[in-house]
This record gives C-alpha cells, structure tokens and sequence, in this order.
C-alpha cells in the first residue's frame, strides 16, 4: 500500500491535532479562572497538543504551578470523554507527564540490553518482547512527543547505539501517523527503525568513537549491516514482510548512490523511504566523535537540499513541518537576551515555538526556568540557535516545567 501526498494536497495542508491523531477527542481551554492555587484537579489537564500536564487528582500546590498550567495552555477533554477518564484511575506516578524522563531512561536502557542479547544469541520468544518495545515507544511518543524528543537530544551521556534506534524509530513513526498510515504499517515501520542496526551494533559505539577516515573494514561492515540484521531478524522468527524489507533497504537512495544493492526510486516503497528519512536525521544530530556532531537545524536543512534528489521530496517536506525549524531540545537566544532550550514545537508557527529560558540577557541563571510561549502576544522573537554542550543546570522536570 502506498500513501504518498500529492502536491495540492500538502499546499492545503496545515497542523491540526485533530487531524494528526483523530483518535483524540475534543478538548476545551481552562480558563485562569477555573484554576486557583491548592484546587484538587478534578480533570486530566493537557496541553492543547495533548501533551499530559497533570492527572486528575493532582493539586495546584502553588502560584508557580498554576502560572505554568495558564502559561502552556490548560485544556481537559469534553464531559463524556472525561467521564470515561475518571473512571480509570491513575495506577501510579509512572503515568503522570512529570516522569515520563524516567519512563524513557527505562526504555532507553531496556531496548539497548534486547537489542545486544539478539545479536548475541537470537532465540525464541525476542520477536514478541521487540513488538512489545515498539507498542511502548510509539505510547511514549503519542503522549510525550516533545519531551521525548528534546530529552534525546540533549542526553550527552548515552552511547550513539543507545540513542539512534529510539530517534529514528520515534520520529519515522511520527511521519508515518501524519501521513494517516494504518496503525500496523506504523508499527512496522517503528521495528524496521529500531533493528535496522543489528547488524553493526556490536561495533556502533566503536565506530561513534573513531577518529579520522573510517577503515576499509568498518566501511565494509557499514554496507553490509543491512543483509546481516536481515537474517538476525529472520533467525528469530520475524516474517513481517514490511518491517524485513526497511531494514534491508533503508540505505538505498532515490538516485541509485545508497547500499547494498544500489537500487533506484522504482524499488523504493513510500515506508521505506520514511523511514530513511528518519535515520539520515537521527545520524546527523546525535554526538559521533569522528563527525564532531552536526546541529540540529544544519541537519534539516542538509535533508532539505537532498529533497528530488537522494530523499522524497514530499516526505522531506512533511517531516520538516512536523520536526520544525526550532526542535526540542535545541538551545536558542531571544531577541530579549534570554537563552535557553526549545521545549514545544511551534504548530501554529514554526517560527513560534515554547522556550524554557535558564538564563538572563547577562547569561545569569535563573532560580527557577521561565517558560515562554512565542506565540503569545508581545513575546520576545527568536535571535539565533547555537550549539551548547555544558551539562544543564537544570533537571529535565524543571526545564519543561513540572514540579
């Protein structure tokens, strides 16, 4: 099955939460003076994204906190929805919006430990707990997309392979559900991003690691790793002729100049082309030692001057939309002085996105981050976006502005 955009269909297109996930129900805005300070929350609060701000039962413990609530945009869902959500109470603090960081250091760490134990002895039962993985991150994703995805970029602690499959599995399904794509062609496409390296997994962090021109051995090993993660897939009973047929061809380029086979856009389905789109951007942002890094905006513009060329075209274009040119997790200067990191996508305006400034115009940190929307009235504009690698002086929680 194909789903390719046509031309006049992405001119009309525009971000709308609704229709990216139809699935959600209608929500309507608190307004400030429905919240006051110490209030028993009796709704599931989100943000108009639908990101989870704070779960039904919660209380607004402070002027702070409800300033945060007002500030990023308080929204619960209509009666009959929220009636259904009372009715299923929250089993603990895994499900609030404040740990989904740890929800994904979990993950992160679970998926790194499955992923080494199928290179080295792939066996029954792996191909259940791998679609099991996938269910879990593409939830994360729906429910946290933005956290998720600046929490990724901003870890300066985990290895290149630790990162890469959860990135470029996030933002491929992320695509994919834009583009209306049946949930199990996205759940293929979510596997195929996160086992696409099992063939050089045992050398990946080596290869994040090397400095100056890669070996005639390691660029051997490169081009070969889709055949091989093709057969560990199918040594543990993998037959989804989908997520088999990404990971083999994920390298391949519309114009003939990717690997192993060398193959053109005939032979190119629209998933797996999602989902090379995905890789070339999760190997560009994330720290490699022997590429020194590449910024998060220098990489979207690089696949944006590779659109008709080696990447679909269409496909580039959405992504862009959908990721941004301010992503999560990307430090920016204000116009004001203030600087700080990206924390929401701009949808209404990509130019508009939602930062935490940590500092002042005199580079003094802050006691406590100061959220801005920029897409309010009067609100300082964007100055310029740099690379900045010192370690945060803030907690993730802080930084995105939970308690």
């Amino acid at each position: 099955m194909t789903f390719m955009l046509n031309i006049l269909q992405m001119r009309r297109y525009q971000v709308n939460i609704h229709e990216i996930f139809p699935c959600i129900p209608s929500m309507e805005k608190l307004v400030k003076t429905s919240l006051e300070v110490g209030m028993i929350l009796p709704w599931t609060v989100f943000t108009e994204e639908g990101e989870l701000l704070l779960s039904e039962g919660s209380t607004i413990k402070n002027e702070r906190v409800l300033g945060l609530l007002i500030g990023r945009g308080a929204w619960c869902h209509n009666d009959e929805i929220e009636k259904r959500a009372r009715d299923k109470p929250v089993a603990d603090e895994s499900a609030r919006g404040v740990s989904a960081f740890s929800q994904l250091e979990i993950f992160r760490d679970n998926l790194h430990q499955l992923l080494h134990e199928i290179v080295k002895s792939p066996g029954a039962g792996q191909k259940a707990t791998l679609n099991e993985h996938a269910g879990e991150l593409q939830n994360l994703i729906w429910k946290y997309s933005d956290m998720i995805l600046g929490a990724l970029i901003l870890d300066r602690e985990s290895s290149y392979s630790k990162l890469h499959p959860i990135l470029s599995s996030a933002v491929s399904a992320m695509i994919a559900r834009r583009l209306d794509t049946p949930p199990e062609l996205v759940h293929s496409i979510t596997c195929a991003n996160m086992t696409a390296n099992l063939g050089m997994l045992d050398i990946k962090d080596e290869l994040s690691e090397h400095e100056g021109e890669l070996t005639p051995e390691h660029k051997l090993r490169i081009r070969r790793h889709p055949e091989r993660s093709y057969e560990i897939l199918k040594s543990i009973g993998i037959t989804d002729d989908k997520w088999l047929e990404i990971v083999s061809k994920q390298h391949e380029k519309l114009d003939g100049s990717g690997y192993p086979a060398g193959i053109n856009s005939d032979a190119i389905p629209d998933y797996v082309r999602i989902s090379t789109i995905a890789d070339v951007y999760a190997a560009m942002v994330l720290p490699r030692r022997y590429r020194d890094g590449i910024h998060c905006q220098q990489a979207i513009k690089a696949i944006f001057a590779e659109r008709a060329n080696s990447l679909d075209e269409s496909l580039c274009t959405i992504f862009i939309k959908d990721i941004g040119i301010f992503p999560p997790g990307v430090w920016v200067e204000l116009s004001n002085g203030e600087k700080g990191i990206v924390i929401k996508r701009g949808l209404r305006n990509a130019t508009q996105p939602t930062v935490s400034c940590l500092m002042d115009g005199y580079d003094n940190e802050y006691e406590r981050p100061k959220i801005r929307n920029l897409a309010e009235n009067q609100s300082p504009g964007i100055k310029r976006i740099y690379k900045r690698e010192d370690e945060l002086p803030f907690s993730y929680e802080d930084i995105w502005g939970f308690v």
